[in-house]
């Protein structure tokens, strides 16, 4: 019974330590759990320089494009301030050369060509007044265009002074009309397009008139022609 009882307490202490883990199992199990760590601490770092080194210049080139669009877009506007004019702003320009008196300013504002082609499309009648076949205006001009061009010197030349004529007889329509002190101004202006000729504009303007004191206000109709980046008085009726 001695030696049994000497026997298994010998033995107690080996059972003990086997299941006790090593020092090299220890190190390996702690390398192990130490190693994902390790990279998951590195590789953020890594792909947030490379994301801060991507958009960098990215952004300085968006920045330096628009900078670029929108001089050039500055340098359009400028162009067109100067080489423009809508249909609105030609007849307002008509008016204000006509309460002025001048003449010549008034005529720049026609189109003498266009004038003569829209006369050429009007017809008069009691009943209806003014009507215009706009369909034939664009080959009636073209004609009168192909027959300006097709003018030799001494044609030119008598072209030149009807239109010089033109201005000084319009020039003595408003000179009188400056006796009369009738001072007029734009009030308002609307627009409306003709279906049968692109390059013609209807304009409506509500013109007030001015003499001592009295004011009174009636609606005119003009049209005017697009020619290149422009805008002119072909037509005004002051017959109302």
């Amino acid at each position: 019974m001695e030696n049994n009882e000497e026997n298994l307490n010998s033995q107690e202490p080996e059972t003990t330590n086997s299941t006790e883990p090593t020092t090299e199992q220890k190190e390996t199990v702690v390398e192990k759990a130490t190693e994902p760590v390790a990279e998951a601490k590195t590789e953020p770092t890594q792909s947030t320089e490379t994301q801060k080194s991507g958009k960098e210049p990215n952004t300085r080139l968006i920045g330096m494009i628009a900078v670029a669009v929108v001089a050039i877009l500055a340098v359009i506007l400028v162009i067109f301030a100067f080489f423009t004019r809508s249909p609105k702003a030609a007849v307002k320009d008509y008016i204000k050369a006509f309460n002025k008196g001048n003449a010549k300013k008034v005529m720049a504002l026609m189109d003498y060509e266009g004038a003569a082609a829209f006369g050429q499309i009007a017809k008069y009648s009691y009943t209806k007044g003014y009507t215009f076949n706009f369909e034939d205006f664009d080959d009636k001009y073209d004609t009168i265009m192909d027959k300006v061009k097709d003018m030799d010197k001494e044609e030119k030349e008598a072209y030149k002074e009807l239109k010089e004529q033109a201005v000084d007889t319009l020039q003595d329509t408003l000179d009188d009309f400056k006796e009369s002190k009738v001072k007029i101004s734009v009030k308002k202006v609307k627009t409306e397009k003709v279906d049968d000729c692109k390059n013609i504009t209807k304009v409506i303007a509500t013109l007030e008139a001015k003499l001592d004191g009295e004011k009174s206000e009636k609606d005119f109709t003009f049209y005017t022609m697009k020619k290149g980046l422009k805008n002119y008085v072909v037509y005004a009726d002051f017959n109302k």
